[in-house]
């Protein structure tokens, strides 16, 4: 009877263990989401080749800016730093994190992103890993269903959270257009 009390005791410190390990990964993914959400990644945005450290940040603050214009959105105080180690043999910039004071900004340069193209120029949301693991597993399950015969689906995002959900398939002809004129 002693060792079935034991055993039962020691059952409930390890669940009571594994739920404050649960707790605190969550209050840090919360955390580092919040401090996400004032950023930015900007993709495609050329590097500068100089050795000096600051004249390479006033290139890639003057190249943010010129983004920020297009995108309409007028912030003025904001730092950029490049994600990743430096290769010099890589063709591909690194992506540009621009860090702004709130996340009213972000949320324009987002709503505002179609406002790029044509460019080669790419906005996202700075994702935790969490977020990131959850959008790949997204991406595997709408490639899967695609190849299934499943159609018009796409990835939308509610609340910022994604999921997959059917698209309404568009005629783009109107009545009036689908008819012959004579």
């Amino acid at each position: 009877m002693e060792t079935m009390c034991g055993n039962g005791s020691e059952e409930i410190r390890n669940q009571s263990v594994s739920i404050i390990k649960d707790e605190q990964d969550m209050f840090l993914e919360l955390e580092d989401r919040s401090s996400r959400s004032k950023n930015i990644l900007i993709y495609n945005v050329d590097e500068s080749q100089s050795k000096v450290t600051n004249e390479r940040i006033d290139h890639d603050k003057a190249n943010t800016r010129e983004v920020l214009t297009k995108l309409e959105v007028g912030a003025t105080e904001f730092k950029v730093l490049r994600v990743g180690r430096g290769n010099s043999s890589s063709d591909r910039p690194r992506p540009l994190k621009v860090i702004f004071q709130n996340n009213t900004i972000v949320i324009a340069c987002l709503k505002n992103k179609h406002k790029l193209k044509p460019s080669s120029i790419l906005i996202k949301s700075d994702l935790t890993q969490m977020q990131r693991n959850h959008l790949k597993k997204l991406y595997e399950e709408l490639d899967r269903r695609r190849r299934n015969g499943e159609s018009n689906l796409a990835i939308r995002y509610k609340n910022g959270n994604p999921f997959i959900s059917k698209v309404k398939e568009q005629n783009h002809q109107s009545p009036k257009n689908s008819q012959m004129r004579t």
